[in-house]
């Protein structure tokens, strides 16, 4: 829907904004205290909280590489990455970064710790009028991880206008995807060939290991579902 949608205002000669921003450490960065008080906000029962008060506790760990072990280090505020609850406890988290996003006339797209905001925007406005709403969406998204205690990477935000007649900054990713300012997709579709080639040829290079409906098998798991991922975006 979201492609459609950016397709129908290229279509009447409009603009796309989009703020793309990466959240830094994400799941290793968590106030347990933050966490806990939303998710009593959020009406869960007090033994339910207390048992996820008690998991978030602070851990600690070692590293074991060979027979040695690394010194012993704490583990605190963070919603462990690798565990089956994890995931959810880190998308509570982040869920109300729409509030400054919308708050600003954007609307976002999440993923995990990626966060995408996007307006459309009349063929006749300025790009530099653009720019202003976009670099505000930005502030309202930067105080409100300041206060959740929350930071991007500074080298994965960047901002777009997406247009065929004036477009506007750098190639960027949507849901792993490349995209360009003019959706070309000529960036998209050269790094899919790339990572399709290497994929294809590691695969027919074990075909004599497999017999024909278990080499359709690998097939369908790690290329078809590489290509189709991508189909509705390009």
């Amino acid at each position: 829907m979201l492609i459609i949608e950016w397709l129908i205002l290229l279509e009447h000669r409009g603009k796309i904004a989009v703020y793309n921003s990466d959240v830094a450490g994400a799941f290793d960065r968590v106030s347990a205290d933050l966490l806990i008080t939303k998710l009593r906000s959020h009406g869960l029962h007090e033994r339910l909280i207390g048992l996820l008060k008690f998991w978030l506790e602070t851990r600690t760990a070692c590293v074991v590489v060979g027979g040695w072990k690394s010194e012993v280090y704490a583990i605190i505020n963070q919603v462990f990455q690798g565990t089956v609850i994890g995931p959810t406890l880190w998308d509570v988290h982040f869920e109300d970064v729409h509030v400054p996003v919308r708050n600003s006339g954007f609307k976002e797209v999440l993923f995990a710790d990626d966060l995408n905001s996007y307006k459309g925007f009349n063929g006749t406005a300025t790009n530099k009028s653009i720019m202003k709403r976009l670099i505000k969406c930005q502030s309202e998204v930067h105080k409100w991880g300041a206060a959740k205690q929350i930071t991007f990477e500074p080298d994965k935000e960047s901002m777009n206008i997406i247009s065929h007649f004036e477009p506007e900054g750098p190639d960027f990713k949507l849901m792993g995807i490349w995209f360009d300012t003019v959706l070309s997709m000529k960036r998209g579709v050269t790094d899919m060939c790339n990572k399709l080639r290497w994929k294809l040829t590691t695969l027919l290079r074990t075909r004599s290991l497999f017999d024909t409906p278990t080499l359709m098998i690998q097939f369908k798991s790690r290329i078809l579902s590489f290509v189709e991922h991508r189909t509705s975006a390009i």
